[in-house]
């Protein structure tokens, strides 16, 4: 019998098909008292062993990890506590192989995020590693978007109402992807099996998004052979050769585990829903998120400070009366997050090359050496958009649109698990 693996399990010297080694599908089913449907799932998850026969039509299952998870109980299966009376249909512990916390920072599938950035890895790779598990080797291109007749209506009256009031990008991707859950085919990537294809669609029309930010609201329409992140230095109107910096930034940020956004789209995959109505669930925690606030407070604090000290006063100010500061000392990362340090790294070799000043780099400075606080990712993103000269609150939607990777993936990895999530609740009466 060939070498085959099973979520890390070697099954080479399993037993031959003779004897009491093995159980019949509807065997372990009934001894386990499950469904059919929850045995695949643990044969998915590499908790029971199983080969095929053809004497027997089909597949066995390994007695003895059968009987392993019947001592170990259904619940404890399932990662609850066997005492707190939670569903065995539920879910309440979500396993993930996507991304893992380290002192590094984020690693997707395995591999750090600082070295995809530090290599030079595009977006579009970085986004179907999350997805697919798999790199390419070659850069991938997505062919570009076309937005039906609803989704340029709604374009059209966003760029109308713009010129009245102060842009909100999330606000304008929420409505976007609402557009698209709404129309005739908002329903079918599970059916049809295009999740993928779908996925690589609404990226690139949350790009469109980003032309409200310029001045100007004038739409143009991005190059059908360009990357997303050239996509988006053409829709913002900067240098081309800002591309490599802004594909840093999508790749550091694309995602960051489970966080209450990937709560929410994990929740709403569990239920059937569609890709859309997934991500507009992330988008409307996002709408009001920590992250996404951070952006934009740390954005005005440097826009109206006159100098570091200044800012330093207000950064503190506002930590004495909310009990933490926008964009500091990420708990995860009590020696400084490594993203927000190549972040401004980055920025900083724009900042010596460009036409911006660099006078919000020295705020920086200022505030570690006068506070000791570490710069989170979002003084980073805040920082590199400056050099680059991007337009205000572009920080928020450079954020939005790269996590927004990393929620499809957890979207697509919920759906194979194929059981609901529903967290237990303990009640006091």
């Amino acid at each position: 019998m060939a070498t085959k693996m099973t979520k890390g399990r070697n099954v080479t010297d399993m037993p031959a098909t003779t004897g009491d080694h093995y159980l019949k599908a509807q065997e372990v089913a009934s001894l386990l008292r499950i469904k059919l449907q929850t045995l695949y799932v643990y044969v998915s998850r590499g908790l029971v062993r199983r080969i095929r026969s053809d004497q027997h039509r089909g597949f066995l299952y390994l007695r003895e990890d059968v009987e392993q998870l019947a001592k170990r109980g259904r619940s404890k299966v399932e990662g609850s506590d066997a005492k707190s009376g939670a569903p065995f249909w539920s879910q309440p512990v979500v396993r993930t192989s996507i991304t893992e916390i380290k002192p590094e920072g984020p690693c997707y599938r395995g591999t750090a995020a600082i070295d995809l950035a530090n290599n030079g890895e595009k977006f579009e790779n970085v986004a179907e590693l999350i997805w697919t598990g798999v790199l390419s080797e070659d850069p991938l291109l997505w062919e570009v978007a076309q937005p039906g007749k609803l989704q340029v209506a709604v374009l059209s009256a966003l760029r109308q109402e713009t010129k009245q009031s102060k842009v909100d990008p999330i606000r304008q991707f929420s409505l976007l992807v609402a557009s698209l859950a709404a129309s005739a085919t908002g329903s079918d990537d599970i059916r049809a099996g295009t999740t993928i294809p779908c996925a690589r669609a609404v990226l690139r029309l949350l790009v469109n998004c980003l032309d409200h930010l310029r001045p100007s609201n004038k739409f143009i329409e991005a190059d059908p052979v360009s990357s997303i992140a050239a996509q988006i230095a053409q829709t913002l109107g900067i240098d081309p050769a800002a591309t490599e910096a802004i594909d840093l930034a999508l790749v550091l940020l694309a995602d960051h585990q489970l966080t209450p956004q990937t709560v929410a789209v994990r929740l709403t995959a569990s239920s059937g829903a569609s890709l859309y109505h997934c991500l507009n669930s992330a988008l409307s925690v996002q709408s009001s998120s920590r992250s996404r606030r951070s952006c934009d407070r740390v954005e005005d604090l440097l826009l109206n400070s006159s100098d570091g000290e200044q800012f330093c006063r207000m950064l503190e100010r506002q930590r004495g009366s909310a009990g933490n500061s926008a964009g500091l000392d990420h708990p995860l990362y009590p020696n400084g997050d490594p993203r927000a340090q190549l972040l401004l790294a980055t920025a900083q070799r724009y900042l010596q090359r460009g036409n911006c000043s660099n006078r919000f780099a020295d705020h920086i400075t200022q505030l570690q050496s006068r506070t000791g606080m570490r710069p989170g990712v979002e003084i980073g993103l805040v920082m590199l958009c400056h050099a680059l000269e991007m337009p205000e609150r572009s920080a928020a939607a450079l954020l939005t649109i790269s996590r927004s990777a990393g929620w499809i993936g957890h979207v697509i990895e919920q759906r194979t698990a194929g059981l609901m999530l529903r967290p237990r609740i303990r009640y006091r009466g």
